[in-house]
């Protein structure tokens, strides 16, 4: 579970260079939008019955081209202390 605060952290982290630009030059909206996109979606958080392992759907767009990409989901699990994470 904390793997997935850090990798929202994380996510929020990096909008901010990208928005924040120039103290006086406000970014355009191609850089809002851009920077929009590149946030990934974490959406139905479980834990296994055992609580030994969590599960997560992340949605997300093409990272070269977030702009032009539909929008992708995939299911990931990983153990409660971020071992062996993989995609299904």
């Amino acid at each position: 579970m904390s793997r997935l605060l850090t990798i929202a952290c994380a996510a929020c982290c990096s909008l901010t260079p990208a928005l924040a630009g120039a103290a006086d030059v406000p970014p355009s909206m191609r850089a809002v939008l851009r920077a929009t996109y590149m946030v990934r979606d974490l959406t139905a958080v479980d834990l296994s019955p055992r609580g030994d392992a969590v599960a997560w759907q992340e949605s997300f767009r093409d990272p070269r081209r977030p702009l032009q990409s539909p929008r992708w989901s995939a299911v990931y699990v990983a153990g409660l202390d971020g071992s062996h994470a993989k995609q299904l």
